[in-house]
């Protein structure tokens, strides 16, 4: 969090409400809808900034107990989340996270998770068949919503879901990416997203990007992480990838819909 691009300090809490409240205000005179606001952006996760301005969640959860009493004041119909964790082996902070925060905040009634699968399955490797990359999309849901979506219902609590991906694919020739595959998969997220009724909200990270993004870019490459290289392909910016005409199909079916339910 940050007030005139540095970190946060307490003392100069009261300004940064005071400007964040002035945005908001902003907003709505331009006719633009304050109907749901998010408490931060992962700040679960550590890092030095995240962990300078709530050394811990408790500091996280008093903070955030400041600004929604000045959210509720100025905006008494908004919906409010609250940060949560889907925990990673490789982060401590994000393990307990949830625990501290879900059900502590006043006036929250909605908690946002990030789901990136690679958090849970490390990736697609090398020697990975089509039918187990597949697999992952159903196995770890099954975690997630152990772990993190029914604690959340259990607090009476919504879920927003504010970034999702698909797989993370760290074979030598990221031989899955940009297949139908890697739509498929995401279509199932989609799909188990639309089955759990605590679910308000979910946004596909990114609309516009690389192959598992909703179009191209105008551009042929994007950076892999996982093999640490920049990786090409063959598009044209603005065209729909694989994931895309797959949601397109998904949006085609609910664009008339007033209510969304699948039943199994």
């Amino acid at each position: 969090m940050t007030l005139n691009n540095a970190v946060l300090q307490r003392a100069n809490l009261p300004q940064a409400m005071a400007n964040q409240l002035q945005m908001l205000d902003a907003a709505r005179g331009l006719n633009l809808p304050v109907e749901d606001l998010e408490l931060g952006n992962e700040f679960s996760w550590s890092s030095p900034d995240h962990d300078k301005a709530f050394p811990t969640a408790a500091d996280y959860v008093s903070q955030m107990n400041e600004w929604t009493a000045n959210l509720k004041r100025t905006h008494p119909n908004a919906h409010i989340a609250s940060v949560g964790s889907i925990p990673s082996s490789g982060d401590a902070r994000t393990k307990n996270w949830n625990d501290a925060v879900v059900g502590k905040i006043r006036d929250v009634n909605t908690v946002t998770l990030h789901r990136y699968d690679s958090i849970l399955d490390g990736g697609i490797r090398n020697g990975t068949s089509a039918d187990t990359v597949l697999s992952n999309a159903f196995s770890d849901w099954a975690k997630i919503v152990s772990g993190e979506v029914n604690p959340i219902e259990k607090a009476k609590l919504r879920i927003w879901v504010t970034e999702f991906g698909g797989l993370r694919d760290c074979t030598s020739n990221a031989q899955f990416t940009g297949t139908w595959l890697e739509a498929i998969y995401q279509a199932q997220m989609a799909i188990q997203f639309l089955s759990t009724s605590s679910i308000d909200q979910i946004e596909l990270y990114n609309a516009t990007g690389s192959t598992s993004s909703l179009m191209f870019q105008n551009t042929s490459s994007y950076w892999n992480a996982c093999l640490n290289k920049n990786m090409t392909f063959h598009a044209t910016g603005g065209d729909l990838t694989a994931t895309g005409q797959i949601y397109a199909v998904f949006g085609g079916a609910l664009k008339q819909a007033k209510t969304h339910a699948i039943t199994v």
